[in-house]
């Protein structure tokens, strides 16, 4: 029995040994993601716009900056999507460079209600809809409160597209053959969607709600 136990002692560790390098592994893979590097022999990651509305306000846009690189994944408070809102917000907050900028110059106390959408992909049809803007008595209405409302939108309603639960969205359905080029059959997952800003478009239905719906701008990296 007393043989046993180094025996067992170092199978354990090898053990422990393997799940911190694939732990290693999966950390770089996100960081290198993160900065624009791919894990791949540290190749250059593509960017590919998605087309944003022809209606959209070319006077009102706001970067979005995740560890010092433009972009934040839509993905990347995926483990709190279904759970309460000041999950996502505390998320964000901890990711996003000035995520806790207060925002009540461009949206007033007395505005309750936000229309938002997400981005049209595919089958998509982007639809908008007056979403209750959460408010800190604290802080007043910040970035991360913005944001987390965009991107458990899209997040959400990238996943009930039909495509993308098959695996079958390719770069070319999303941002079109020509501006995909040799890259368009290239499949695209959610972990390959970063918001790089916030715009607004007119509401569908100004005479009834705000004037304005905000959605998130998303570039492709693959």
């Amino acid at each position: 029995m007393a043989s046993e136990a180094p025996q067992q002692n170092t199978a354990t560790r090898i053990l422990c040994d393997a799940i911190e390098l694939e732990r290693a592994k999966a950390a770089k893979s996100y960081w290198d993601r993160l900065i624009g590097v791919s894990p791949e022999g540290g190749t250059p990651l593509q960017k590919f716009r998605v087309p944003i509305p022809d209606n959209t306000d070319p006077d009102f846009a706001i970067e979005v900056f995740s560890q010092g690189s433009l972009g934040m994944r839509v993905d990347l408070a995926s483990g709190q999507m279904h759970s309460a809102a000041h999950c996502v917000i505390s998320a964000i907050e901890s990711q996003v460079n000035g995520a806790t900028r207060i925002l009540d110059g461009h949206f007033p106390a007395r505005d309750r209600y936000l229309c938002t959408a997400s981005l049209a992909f595919v089958d998509d049809t982007s639809i908008a809809k007056p979403i209750r803007a959460l408010r800190s008595p604290q802080k007043g209405f910040t970035l991360a409160h913005l944001l987390s409302m965009l991107v458990r939108q899209q997040y959400r309603r990238w996943n009930k597209l039909k495509l993308a639960r098959r695996h079958m969205i390719f770069l070319k359905d999303i941002v079109g053959p020509r501006e995909a080029g040799e890259a368009g059959d290239r499949l695209v997952f959610v972990e390959h969607l970063y918001i790089v800003g916030v715009r607004r478009r007119e509401a569908p239905f100004r005479r009834r709600g705000p004037s304005w719906c905000y959605y998130p701008e998303v570039e492709i990296r693959i």
